[in-house]
C-alpha cells in the first residue's frame, strides 16, 4: 500500500469504517508487535501494546485528518505505550515486593482484604471467558507457553491462538474495569507477575 492509499484509508477510519481500521491495523500490526516484543520481552505484553495502540486510533479516530505523517504518529503513539507498560510493571514489581515482604501474620488486614479482593476479582474476570479463550489465556499468561507451544497444545493455528488471547485480554479488562480499584494495567500486571512466581492462590492464605 502506497502513501496516498494509507491516507485514503485512514480518512475512511476517521469517517468511521470499520473495514478501514482493519486493513489499517493488518498494515501496522507486525511492525507494532515485534517492536513491543523486542523491548518488552513479552508475548503477552507486545500484545497489549498492539491492542491498547489500535483502541486508541479509533477512539480518537476524529483527529486522524490532522495527522500529516501517520507512520511517525504511530511510533510515537508506540514508543509512548511501551513506556507507559515499562512504568507500570516497575510498579507491579514494587506492590509484588512489598506484598510478599509482608510477615505471615500480618497485621495490614486492609492489605491482606485487597489483594484477596483483586484476586477474585481477576478469577472472576478469567472464569467468564469461553473454554477455548479461557485455556488460550491462562496457558500463555498463568502458565507462560510461547503461542507455538498453545497452538501445539491446543491443535489451532498460531493465528488463532493469538486471536483468543487477544479477545481474553479484551474481555478480561472490560470486566476490571467496571469492578477493579487498581488501575487495570496494574491488575494485569499483577496477574502475569503473581502466577509466574507461583503466589497468584497461595498469598495470604493466613
Amino acid at each position: 500500500m502506497n502513501d496516498l492509499d494509507e491516507q485514503l484509508k485512514i480518512t475512511d477510519v476517521a469517517k468511521g469504517c470499520a473495514e478501514a481500521s482493519k486493513q489499517l491495523y493488518q498494515l501496522h500490526r507486525n511492525k507494532v508487535y515485534y517492536v513491543s516484543l523486542k523491548l518488552l520481552k513479552s508475548e503477552a505484553m507486545a500484545e497489549d501494546v498492539l491492542q491498547e495502540i489500535f483502541l486508541k486510533l479509533w477512539l480518537n479516530k476524529e483527529t486522524l485528518p490532522g495527522i500529516n505523517n501517520f507512520s511517525a504518529y504511530l511510533n510515537t503513539l508506540l514508543h509512548n505505550q511501551i513506556y507507559n507498560m515499562l512504568r507500570k510493571q516497575a510498579n507491579a514489581e514494587k506492590y509484588l515486593k512489598e506484598a510478599t515482604l509482608q510477615p505471615a501474620f500480618s497485621n495490614h488486614t486492609q492489605d491482606v482484604v485487597q489483594w484477596q479482593e483483586t484476586k477474585k476479582t481477576l478469577q472472576e474476570a478469567i472464569a467468564r471467558l469461553s473454554p477455548q479463550q479461557k485455556k488460550a489465556f491462562e496457558l500463555s499468561r498463568l502458565e507462560g507457553l510461547t503461542h507455538n507451544e498453545i497452538a501445539s497444545q491446543m491443535k489451532i493455528s498460531k493465528e488463532t491462538v493469538k486471536k483468543y488471547i487477544m479477545d481474553a485480554s479484551a474481555s478480561v479488562k472490560n470486566y476490571l474495569y467496571t469492578k477493579c480499584d487498581m488501575h487495570v494495567e496494574l491488575c494485569l500486571f499483577l496477574l502475569v507477575l503473581f502466577s509466574k512466581k507461583n503466589i497468584l492462590i497461595q498469598y495470604h492464605q493466613c
